[in-house]
């Protein structure tokens, strides 16, 4: 809009330029032509006596030229001096400086604080040896007064008509992208989990193709997560059982011998380690191939895990403060489970007694907040405990992936955790989740 009322503008001005210049042009003329007409008349009504001297048998019949000083004079002049001249000019006379071969002249001209505009024409009669110089002039304070009538009126009329032509290209935009606005609102539709592909209203033919390429896109996209989602399940599963396998038979070789025993003890943290990741994989393969139109509620997933947690911690005291007022999660609830019930889990396991949940709504991001009273963690380590495997204490049972998980999930989802210190003299993990009404 802002590029098309440049170019209006400036066509704007441009064109009333043009038609002030042209207009211009044409009074001139006209008021030249009026002028010639003067002269024309008097030189028909120019007559010559016997005694050889020159009369004129009328005037220029304009009212204009009878009042003095009108700036509209008329004078005959011939090589002895003026000897007719109109009343306006009273007892003064017009001078022009003009070359001896000069027979016309026109132009413009100050006389006696007068801006006038004249034409002279030179008469030559068969019984005088010297021409005779006509000339006509007029005031250009009235061309003046129409060139401002002019241009005030051409400018009320091309502001109008500009006003006028930004109104229409404002409506033009606004409906010709209408479209667009809706395909973007659909597109918000598919991304909410609302919608699985954008909308089957009529698109105009403009829109269609992008419309439909994006649906294949979609359509195409989900194809490859499914089977990516199935390869790593495969795997994750075909993997699974070799290991349990192998953990069995270390177990029971272990009871055997001392050897057998020292033997099975060295390779099982190394079968702990290699089903850790492949639990890793699996869960981040099944969070990344969940439909986008799963919603939960981040209320009843909290409660839920509060739940559980109170019965594996059961010393410690679990309060959830605040409410998601109706907003859902976009995504798979056991997504959702993982996220908050690993950071949740965690707080329970460091916590002296007390953790506190607290939901808060900020704009269309759901915060929560999970604070515990335990000892904390120094900043310096707060980026090391989200590096898969890192554990940072060997003491406490896990494999060092949960936060890992929870990083990448978040990753998926457009989420964000930070870790600070709690205010209950802990750690504070405060997670931000997108989030729609539900």
């Amino acid at each position: 809009m802002l590029a098309a009322g440049g170019v209006v503008l400036f066509a704007l001005v441009l064109g009333g330029i043009f038609l002030s210049f042209l207009f211009r042009d044409v009074a001139t003329r006209s008021f030249d032509a009026y002028l010639q007409a003067g002269v024309s008349t008097l030189i028909q009504n120019i007559r010559l006596n016997e005694d050889g001297t020159l009369n004129v048998v009328s005037g220029i019949g304009d009212a204009r030229f009878m009042r003095p000083r009108s700036g509209w004079y008329w004078q005959i002049k011939s090589g002895e001096g003026v000897f007719l001249r109109s009343i306006s000019l009273w007892d003064q006379s017009l001078t022009f400086h003009h070359a001896a071969q000069d027979v016309h002249m026109q132009g413009q001209r100050l006389y006696q604080g007068q801006r006038i505009r004249f034409i002279a024409e030179k008469v030559f009669f068969p019984e005088r040896a010297q021409g005779v110089w006509v000339t006509v002039t007029g005031e250009t304070s009235v061309l003046e007064g129409d060139f401002r009538r002019f241009d005030r009126t051409l400018m009320i009329a091309l502001s109008v008509f500009g006003v006028l032509l930004v109104l229409g290209i404002m409506l033009q935009v606004h409906f010709g992208l209408y479209p667009l606005r809706r395909l973007r609102s659909d597109l918000a539709l598919v991304r909410q989990g609302k919608r699985s592909t954008l909308g089957r209203a009529p698109f105009p033919s403009e829109i269609r193709p992008l419309v439909e390429e994006i649906n294949s896109l979609i359509r195409h996209n989900a194809g490859l997560v499914e089977r990516a989602r199935r390869h790593v399940g495969n795997l994750a599963h075909a993997l699974r059982t070799p290991l349990t396998a192998m953990t069995s038979a270390l177990e029971a070789d272990g009871l055997q011998s001392h050897d057998n025993k020292a033997l099975a003890e060295t390779l099982r943290p190394s079968l702990t380690t290699m089903e850790g990741h492949v639990r890793y994989h699996l869960a981040r393969a099944r969070a990344g191939s969940r439909a986008s139109t799963a919603r939960t509620t981040f209320l009843s997933v909290v409660h839920a895990i509060q739940g559980v947690l109170h019965k594996v911690y059961p010393d410690c005291r679990i309060d959830v403060i605040g409410d998601d007022h109706g907003r859902v999660f976009i995504g798979d609830k056991h997504d959702l489970e993982e996220i908050i019930g690993n950071i949740m889990e965690n707080a329970c396991k460091w916590a002296q007694d007390t953790v506190h949940v607290t939901l808060q709504i900020e704009e269309d991001t759901m915060t929560i907040a999970i604070d515990d009273n335990g000892s904390g963690l120094p900043a310096n380590k707060r980026k090391a405990v989200f590096q898969r495997g890192k554990r940072l204490d060997e003491m406490k049972p896990g494999s060092g992936l949960g936060l890992s998980i929870v990083r990448d999930h978040l990753e998926l989802y457009g989420g964000t955790i930070t870790l600070a210190d709690s205010e209950l003299g802990g750690l504070r993990a405060l997670l931000r989740l997108p989030m729609v009404p539900l």
